[in-house]
Parts: structure tokens; C-alpha cells; sequence
């Protein structure tokens, strides 16, 4: 009788120690599963699977995946969307986007402006993200989403020194890394190709730059602006460098004493875009610009190099297409086969997905050089 308690005891004994094992190994291999910051999880007990990104506020967000359902509340992360081929999920804009006639956007619904968003029209789309800047909207705009299971990505975009980060990530929540891969690298080749052909270039062969805001005399661009990264990355050097703000205000006399080599003037659309037709305006800023009595004195007046840019090649996602027209206008020797118009047209048309059409930059460039033939195509969205 005994005989038989023990070995009961002893099969029961065995049993706890097995289950006990069981459980440690299954908890071992929890702990051991790794955390995903900034890449996908493995799908779940309940097959959910989610993606963790380091947003452009410095927070951890997780979103569910797969992502469908996007509303995007500014221009930035709407032509973000595009060149990762995923237009069809944007399914609500802000009022900024569905203005900009190059998006074709204007037919989806409107949710109030980038910076103050109709939330009660955002919670109707029932989209899965909302996507908008580091800084705007404010914390209302998660306090008001959250309840309805909205999830906040806050992406810049416009920051050239943080886009391709930006990109990355966001194409981690749509699975669309391969096409973020592919843009980034038909955007290094450009940025590569003309660091390649500047790397010999003297300290007193550098043209010295003024950069002046289109719609307002003697504001310009200083060090943390886009501007001057584009021009520091052309080669030239900025003659407003020096101020400790990002858009000063000079004076006529500070510029004259300066004397610029090159000038150039960033319409903020008001001549140049997508939607004008002919170079019939920027003309007219041009002649307007190089018949300022404070301007005529300086060399590039004297030299015939003033040159009209639209202020979206010198800000945000397009500033490598930028630097191209700086590069081209600083040193024309040393680019003299390099049309930077047949990027922009391949940016519209093979990543954006759109027509080209517009001006954008003046003088127009009229040569037929062999990069026209597309030296840098080949990848496209």
C-alpha cells in the first residue's frame, strides 16, 4: 500500500517538474523574442503584426499593420506618399493639399487646414494614421484621434538633412521599403555625382552666393536653412552664413559690400510652378532684379549671373534637384552635360506619378547635352 502511495507520489512529482519546465521554456522564449524598434514584429498570438518607428517628434509609435487607410495634413508627406506608390491610400487631406493642383488631390475629402484639422471629419474617414509634422498640429491632435483608435505619425519631410530617415520610415508602415530603397538611391546618385565633380575645387575658386526670399527684399538664408545646405552642397559659399538666425534680414549696403558672385531669387510661387504656363513672369523678376539700383554694382549684375528659382527646389524633399541648378549655375564647366530640368521632369513623372508641366527656373537651360539622354535614369518608382 505503501509501495503504491510512493510511486503515486513520485508519477505526480514527475509530472509537476515537467509542467514547471514547460512553463520556464515558455516563458524563455518570450523573454527572448526580440523587441522591434523600428522594424516589424512577428505577427502575434492573434496574427497581428506592427511595425515600431521613431517618429520626427522623438516617439516610439506602433502602428498595426497592414495600413490602408491614411490622412495626410500636409503637402510634405502627401508627395511622400506618392513616390511610394501609395496615393490610393490617402483617403483625407487638409485643404493645403487639395489645393496644390500638381498632387491631383483636390477630389478627396477635406479636413480642415494642416494646422487646425477638423477631427469629428478625420474620425469619419476612419483612417488607420494621420500623418503630420514634428511640431503642427500640437498634443490635441492625439488627444482628440486616440479615443477613436487613430494612431499620430509625425514626419517632417522638409528637413533634407533627416528626409531620407523619414522616407524609410514611413515606408516601414506602408511595406513599401523596396521603393523607399530605390528613391533614395536615385537620389544619392545626383547628391554623389556632384560632390564627385566639386571635390577639387579650390577655396578661392568657390563663388560667393546671395539667396534673397522672392516676395521679400533683402530677406535671405542663413546657416539651418535648407537653402544654405543646398548652396554649402553646390559649392558656392552663402554670404549671409555668418548671422546666428536661419532668415535674416540684411541690408542694400551690407550686399553691395559683400559684392556676390551669383545671385539668385526663390519665388515662392508667384511666377514659377506648376500651373504657369511661360517664362513671360520670371522674366520680369529677372530684369526687374538685375535694374535694382542697389544690385547693378555687384559682379553678378556686371556678369549676367542672376538666375529665378521656385522655392521648392531649395526647401524640403526637391533640395537635390536644387543643388543640380545651383551646381550648374555656379561652375558651368564643370556640369556642362548635366540638364537638371530632366531630373525634375523624371521626379514628376516616374515617382510622383504625374504629368510635367511648368517653370521652374530662369534662364531656362537650352542645350541638348548627353544627360538629357538619361544618365541617370533607369530606376523608377
Amino acid at each position: 500500500m505503501r509501495a503504491r502511495s510512493r510511486k503515486a507520489l513520485t508519477t505526480l512529482q514527475v509530472s509537476l517538474v515537467a509542467f514547471v519546465i514547460v512553463v520556464l521554456v515558455a516563458a524563455a522564449l518570450i523573454l527572448a523574442a526580440p523587441t522591434f524598434m523600428g522594424g516589424p514584429s512577428e505577427e502575434g498570438i492573434e496574427g497581428v503584426k506592427t511595425v515600431t518607428i521613431t517618429d520626427s517628434a522623438g516617439r516610439n509609435v506602433t502602428v498595426t499593420l497592414p495600413v490602408e487607410r491614411v490622412v495626410v495634413l500636409n503637402t510634405d508627406a502627401a508627395e511622400a506618399m506618392c513616390i511610394l506608390g501609395s496615393r490610393d491610400r490617402i483617403v483625407g487631406v487638409s485643404d493645403t493639399v487639395a489645393s496644390k493642383d500638381y498632387l491631383h488631390m483636390e477630389n478627396l475629402t477635406t479636413v480642415g487646414s494642416w494646422r487646425d484639422p477638423n477631427y469629428e471629419a478625420i474620425a469619419e474617414l476612419k483612417p488607420q494614421i494621420v500623418i503630420s509634422y514634428a511640431r503642427w498640429p500640437g498634443s490635441e491632435l492625439e488627444e482628440m484621434l486616440t479615443p477613436f483608435n487613430i494612431t499620430v505619425v509625425r514626419l517632417d519631410f522638409y528637413k533634407p538633412e533627416t528626409f531620407d530617415s523619414d522616407l524609410t520610415k514611413l515606408a516601414m508602415i506602408l511595406e513599401r521599403e523596396d521603393v523607399a530603397s530605390s528613391f533614395i538611391s536615385w537620389k544619392r546618385s545626383m547628391m554623389d555625382m556632384v560632390e564627385d565633380r566639386l571635390m577639387d575645387l579650390q577655396p578661392e575658386e568657390k563663388v560667393k552666393v546671395y539667396v534673397e526670399f522672392g516676395s521679400r527684399q533683402w530677406k535671405t538664408f542663413s546657416q539651418g536653412s535648407a537653402t544654405h545646405q543646398a548652396i554649402v552642397a553646390a559649392g558656392g559659399i552663402n554670404i549671409a552664413e555668418g548671422f546666428n538666425v536661419s532668415y535674416p534680414e540684411v541690408s542694400a549696403e551690407w550686399v553691395l559690400e559683400q559684392n556676390p558672385d551669383v545671385i539668385v531669387i526663390a519665388d515662392y510661387g508667384r511666377v514659377s510652378g506648376y500651373s504657369v504656363e511661360d517664362y513671360a513672369g520670371m522674366e520680369q523678376l529677372w530684369e526687374d532684379t538685375c535694374n535694382r539700383l542697389e544690385l547693378m554694382e555687384t559682379n553678378a549684375v556686371k556678369n549676367g549671373r542672376v538666375y529665378i528659382v521656385n522655392s521648392k527646389l531649395l526647401g524640403g524633399m526637391r533640395t537635390f534637384i536644387g543643388e543640380l541648378y545651383l551646381a550648374k549655375w555656379f561652375y558651368p564647366e564643370r556640369f556642362q552635360d548635366v540638364d537638371p530640368e530632366v531630373v525634375l521632369r523624371d521626379y514628376f513623372e516616374l515617382w510622383l506619378g504625374v504629368e510635367y508641366r511648368g517653370v521652374y527656373a530662369y534662364p531656362p537651360f537650352t542645350e541638348t547635352t548627353s544627360f538629357k539622354q538619361g544618365s541617370f535614369r533607369g530606376v523608377s518608382a
